[in-house]
């Protein structure tokens, strides 16, 4: 593996512990009992309208509990990429975990418009996991077409 794409991997190991860090906030919150919450500042910025709210499952478990699974596996992932676990298949590794970061981007985004525009709050905590998975899937994305381009 080369160094800049080893600096890479380590970034997005870092991105994905963040993940997991506000995602274990979340789900802590989710279980909480209501006005709980430190980032309850409005009626629209308030974590408890949103980590409350019937969008905050799906069939039956919270998306705090999927984005920390998400987060989990992409960090398990990039770390084996860190130290060579994956030699063998790390193209292919690297492939599935694109493809699963642009998923939970795509599941992110779709929660984002419900907050927004359903709900109608926002929940800090919410969209920075948003942005760490936007940050985590452009970072592999590049990587990728990095390593696709130097195949070729």
């Amino acid at each position: 593996m080369k160094d800049k794409n080893r600096s890479r991997y380590i970034f997005a190991v870092v991105l994905a512990l963040l993940g997991m860090l506000v995602t274990v906030y979340l789900i802590k919150q989710h279980y909480a009992e209501p006005d709980t919450s430190f980032c309850n500042v409005s009626a629209i910025v308030n974590c408890d309208v949103v980590n409350q709210s019937k969008y905050s499952t799906f069939l039956g478990i919270p998306v705090a509990i999927l984005g920390f699974g998400t987060y989990t596996v992409l960090f398990v992932a990039m770390f084996g990429m860190v130290f060579g676990w994956w030699k063998k298949y790390s193209t292919r590794v690297l492939t599935l975990m694109t493809a699963f970061s642009g998923f939970g981007l795509a599941f992110s985004l779709y929660l984002t418009i419900v907050e927004f525009f359903v709900i109608g709050a926002v929940c800090m905590f919410c969209l920075a996991q948003q942005f760490i998975i936007l940050a985590l899937f452009l970072l592999l994305f590049a990587i990728y077409q990095r390593q696709a381009e130097a195949e070729v």
